[in-house]
């Protein structure tokens, strides 16, 4: 142990069993002190500044959705292990504990890596406003979470077989064949509304994805990124389909009558409840699952997946069909042309052998 005065204050005791470390640190202590950089440690907890830097940094920069995503995963995850110590006695052990903890569960690499952009976050404005010499996470090692599993496309006869089931047995056999024709995320197919679709030249105009968040409910927000604002241009047979779901919904308001109440804002939305309510994220996911369940029973072959492969199975089918990768991007929404490219590298072979039997028939030609 050892303790440093300096003209009749005494500043905080330095314990460590290595005597040259003790003697290093009171060093480095009595240079700051002498030189006007030293500053009185924060007894502020983990927890305190969590909820600070929430407040002050995080809230008027973010969505309010981002804010409850944080929150979950701070109560989840770094709470427990380190919410109740003081900020300044955090060290590199405790952050890799989270890390460590969070792979022993099975969770993802990617849920791993958003707990450790919270802890940077947090830990980095520390440092920035002096609370703490050095940021212990960016010092830290992440562990390996589970790998993702490979993505699940369905074939041309799996697409054809759930989309004939889904007409028959599904009240979201419309909203599946949106996704299938266009792309789109399932926040996105939810949020559509009747403004933003222009009939006349087919174009479906993204503009916005419905929210829920616990303390609030249901709300439109702007569009996840920029270039998730994007104009896709639609199949006759997305325009037929959205002809007759308008029709069906001016059929479901005239049987709902007084009944038929939707929330402030989202009146004009495509998709709804038998009430006018937005459709939930939870009622969608059931009923495939439902859909799955039936239709593996029945013997019908069907693969185990989500909403978001409906959006793959656009996507590979449109690369298949000849769409450039390029054109992909932007009907997707995705930020990069790499994010493009890396997602859907599977399907490139088949086609550049495609492209290349067409170079062959040039020059079958010309012998």
């Amino acid at each position: 142990m050892g303790r440093f005065q300096y003209e009749g204050e005494t500043y905080p005791a330095i314990y460590d069993p290595n005597l040259k470390v003790v003697e290093k640190k009171l060093e480095d202590l009595r240079y700051e002190v002498t030189h006007g950089m030293y500053r009185t440690p924060s007894k502020i907890t983990v927890q305190g500044w969590f909820d600070e830097w929430i407040e002050k940094y995080k809230k008027p920069r973010v969505k309010a959705g981002t804010i409850e995503n944080y929150t979950n995963n701070y109560n989840g995850q770094i709470k427990p292990i380190i919410g109740k110590k003081r900020l300044t006695s955090v060290r590199i052990e405790h952050i890799e504990k989270i890390y460590n903890v969070m792979s022993n569960k099975g969770l993802a690499k990617g849920t791993i890596k958003i707990v450790a952009a919270i802890l940077s976050g947090m830990f980095k404005q520390a440092v920035k406003l002096g609370m703490l010499k050095e940021n212990v996470v960016a010092l830290s090692t992440l562990s390996n979470g589970k790998e993702r599993k490979e993505k699940v496309v369905l074939s041309m006869e799996q697409q054809k077989a759930f989309l004939e089931y889904a007409k028959e047995y599904s009240p979201f056999y419309e909203l599946y064949q949106l996704a299938l024709c266009t792309g789109m995320r399932n926040g996105e197919v939810r949020g559509l509304t009747w403004a933003d679709i222009d009939f006349e030249k087919k174009e479906v105009h993204v503009t916005g994805t419905i929210k829920y968040i616990k303390s609030y409910g249901h709300y439109r927000d702007t569009p996840k990124t920029k270039t998730s604002r994007r104009t896709i241009p639609m199949l006759g047979v997305c325009c037929d389909m959205l002809i007759r779901q308008r029709e069906k919904q001016e059929e479901t308001k005239k049987l709902a009558g007084a009944l038929w109440k939707p929330l402030e804002g989202l009146e004009d939305l495509v998709f709804t409840t038998n009430e006018g309510r937005p459709v939930t994220r939870d009622r969608v996911t059931a009923d495939l699952k439902r859909c799955m369940k039936n239709m593996q029973e029945e013997g019908i072959d069907i693969p185990v997946f989500t909403f978001h492969t409906l959006r793959h199975t656009f996507a590979t089918r449109g690369l298949e069909c000849g769409i450039e990768l390029k054109s992909m991007q932007c009907i997707l929404g995705h930020a990069t042309f790499s994010m493009t490219a890396d997602l859907y590298s599977h399907v490139l072979p088949d086609t550049k052998v495609k492209e290349m039997e067409k170079m062959e028939q040039i020059f079958e030609k010309e012998a």
